[in-house]
């Protein structure tokens, strides 16, 4: 699904539900505090005139940021993550022209090497593109494009 941050803000609130869970302390009426280092409160949440909430720090950059901007910064992530993210947790649906989709985190193992297995060598199993993986490229991404680049989906890697 194609997210934009209008849809995001008309399902939560202006945003204000997603800054809650961000900033549990969050409150238009006083400033509270982003960092637990802060000995003093020193960010404030207001409401705009188009109904987005947005949070000043002036502790830090002194800028006012919307939710979705606060998320970015929360959470180390660029936008297109954010907003899927933000539409996987507060079940956003928008238009079919892209898919949400979930974060996606690879599987972990650890073993023994083997006995035909040498010291910092490496082994890599490839596989074909899932549809997907294309998707989380980018939108025009596609098997040509990523043999052209040398770009390989890995099964395994020991």
């Amino acid at each position: 699904m194609y997210i934009t941050p209008e849809e995001i803000y008309s399902k939560t609130n202006g945003g204000f539900d997603i800054i809650k869970d961000l900033y549990p302390g969050a409150n238009e009426k006083k400033k509270f505090k982003l960092r637990e280092s802060e000995k003093t409160a020193s960010a404030s949440l207001k409401k705009t005139k188009d109904n987005i909430y947005i949070v000043t720090d002036f502790g830090g950059d002194g800028k006012a940021k919307a939710a979705v901007e606060l998320f970015m910064l929360e959470n180390n992530i660029e936008f297109k993550e954010a907003v899927n993210r933000i539409a996987v947790k507060y079940n956003i649906t928008g238009n079919n022209l892209s898919p949400v989709l979930p974060e996606s985190k690879p599987l972990f193992e650890t073993r023994a090497a083997t006995a035909k297995e040498k010291d910092k060598e490496y082994f890599f199993k490839t596989k074909d593109f899932s549809t997907t993986e294309l998707q989380e490229l980018g939108t025009y991404v596609n098997e040509n494009i990523c043999k052209k680049y040398h770009l390989h989906s890995i099964k395994s890697y020991t």
